[in-house]
């Protein structure tokens, strides 16, 4: 009778179990719906998006071609339809012409096709560069109505020398461009802002996604689950195998993440990393030399003063004047190491590759490093059909426009294949703990806001928060402290010369990545102090900064690379 009772309460028992157990499936697929109905209403919901016209096909290259100078009397003027009502801004691009303007001004008006005004600005010319953006505020709130057609009228006060407006020598533009009532051929180089509503997807599917995510890991953490089945299965095992269609999802999820990461890296991994980093060696000025009899044969003699070398470039333009596209004839190429008294490139390049405004790369056979102090020399020789073919080289104040390749971006497989490796055994230690042992809340939650961190410390360089520097720089005085090196005051402090040359951006950049990379766990080849510039000293606690502090000391003593 007795064994009859307890098993009647037994199976009383898991009958409520089971009972709760589906109240709680029930309540999972309804908070399932919520983030449906919450990623369906972020979609139909529209925001606002900044747009811009009048930049198309104009870059740095294509700014050599010019208006008259705008002076006393002459008037440029800009017509064109506004694409939306909502247009912000309207801005050109000027140059000074080489001119050091003293006094005088420049006056933007914009009117509509009543010749109502409707902005206006006024800019002095002293200071004016060769690449000067001005703009001009433009609203429509004013107005009853929108304008079918904005005119821009700009001129100047100076008599003789004035600046000039840049050409779009590319692309043909949105509207018409005319100085004192003739026309210009070209497109002016100019910037509409303007905002539209869209619908977005890609946000509200990644907070439904988030969402849901957080409610299936509460339901597999046990917060939606019978405690008693947490307790269950667990009491004999404390390391429970998962069944097999656990280990089914646990493979899509897997296969589902190396899908994201494979086509990540096919659309941008592969190609940033046959990249390099640049470093201007003789900067563009706007000028060009044509290639033709004359300049058929071009030297060039540089000292790029960089420690690491992987080639040379030189700069080119095409004149789109001349037939689009060059198909005819090749470039002979070589690059000497004048310190070293042998040819480190020798190659040829077809008329096809040259694009307009951008490097031709000359990579040497091998890279070079130590040749800080080495001098080259760029021989290049034009085959006839190159001659009066519209293909210029774009020149600097020394010579032909060079620049530097430091180095390949060839890390980039690596840090990003460690990182998929890191984001896959996350995935199946958040698996194993929310669905097969179903640990605990709290412990789900600490396991990913660990990962987090992590993540975010790799993908955030140090210096890209604001005010990080100061902070490294407060953490690296109380590291001299425990080490017993003397203060050098508020401003300076000492460094080992090798944490004082390491650069961060306060962007992403491949620098970055490249100091993270390369100095993780490596160790100093210079510890030499340095009296070094710093921030001013915050006077923050010892006790904010100990876990820093603590970091940098070990890594001195040790003589690691600081990041």
């Amino acid at each position: 009778m007795r064994r009859t009772v307890v098993r009647a309460q037994r199976t009383d028992g898991c009958g409520v179990m089971e009972m709760r157990l589906e109240k709680k499936k029930k309540l999972l697929l309804i908070w399932t719906g919520i983030c449906i109905l919450v990623m369906l209403a972020g979609i139909r919901k529209p925001v606002e998006r900044l747009c811009s016209q009048g930049l198309e096909g104009a870059n740095q290259a294509n700014l050599r071609s010019r208006t008259e100078e705008l002076t006393a009397g002459k008037t440029l003027e800009f017509v064109l339809e506004p694409p939306a009502a909502t247009v912000q801004q309207i801005g050109f691009f000027f140059t000074a012409n080489g001119h050091d303007f003293q006094e005088g001004s420049l006056r933007i008006l914009v009117l509509d096709d009543q010749e109502v005004l409707i902005g206006g600005q006024e800019y002095a010319l002293d200071g004016m560069t060769d690449q000067q953006f001005l703009s001009v505020p433009v609203s429509f709130a004013e107005l009853d109505r929108i304008p079918e057609q904005l005119k821009v009228r700009i001129g100047t006060d100076v008599v003789k020398e004035g600046p000039s407006a840049w050409l779009n020598e590319t692309t043909r533009t949105p509207g018409s461009a005319s100085v004192d009532g003739v026309l210009l051929s070209k497109s002016l180089v100019y910037n509409l802002t303007y905002t539209i509503q869209v619908h977005s997807y890609q946000k509200p599917l990644f907070i439904g996604l988030i969402l849901f995510l957080f409610g299936l890991g509460v339901y597999g953490a046990g917060g939606f689950a019978a405690v008693e089945k947490r307790t269950r299965r667990t009491r004999d095992r404390r390391f429970p195998m998962p069944s097999g269609r656990e280990m089914i999802g646990l493979a899509a999820a897997v296969l589902a993440v190396a899908a994201v990461f494979l086509y990540l890296y096919d659309t941008q991994i592969r190609i940033a990393q046959n990249t390099t980093e640049k470093a201007a060696v003789i900067p563009a000025d706007g000028e060009t030399m044509p290639v033709n009899e004359e300049n058929r044969l071009v030297s060039q003699t540089v000292r790029p003063g960089e420690d690491m070398l992987t080639g040379l470039g030189v700069r080119f333009y095409i004149d789109p004047e001349h037939e689009p596209g060059l198909t005819e004839g090749s470039m002979h190429a070589s690059v000497t190491d004048l310190t070293l008294g042998q040819t480190v490139c020798e190659t040829d390049i077809a008329a096809g590759q040259f694009i307009s405004g951008e490097y031709v790369g000359l990579l040497f056979h091998d890279s070079q490093t130590g040749v800080m102090d080495h001098t080259y020399r760029i021989d290049l020789a034009f085959s006839p059909e190159l001659w009066d073919s519209g293909l210029e080289i774009m020149t600097g104040e020394e010579g032909i426009c060079v620049n530097a390749y430091l180095y390949f971006n060839i890390f980039l497989k690596r840090f990003f294949f460690f990182l998929f490796l890191g984001v896959e055994g996350f995935l199946c230690l958040f698996w194993y703990a929310v669905i097969v042992k179903r640990v605990r809340l709290e412990h789900v939650l600490f396991i990913t806001l660990l990962f987090c961190g992590l993540v975010y410390n790799v993908l955030l360089a140090p210096q890209m928060v604001p005010d990080e520097a100061k902070h490294i720089d407060m953490a690296y005085r109380y590291s001299n402290e425990l080490l017993g090196y003397e203060s050098l005051g508020d401003t300076r402090c000492l460094m080992r010369a090798e944490d004082a040359q390491t650069e961060f951006t306060a962007s992403p950049s491949f620098q970055n990545y490249r100091n993270i990379y390369y100095g993780l766990f490596s160790a100093v080849q210079d510890d030499t102090l340095v009296e070094t510039k710093i921030s001013s000293n915050i006077e923050g606690s010892f006790l904010l900064y100990a876990p820093s502090v603590l970091g940098m000391t070990l890594a001195s003593i040790f003589s690691l690379f600081l990041i």
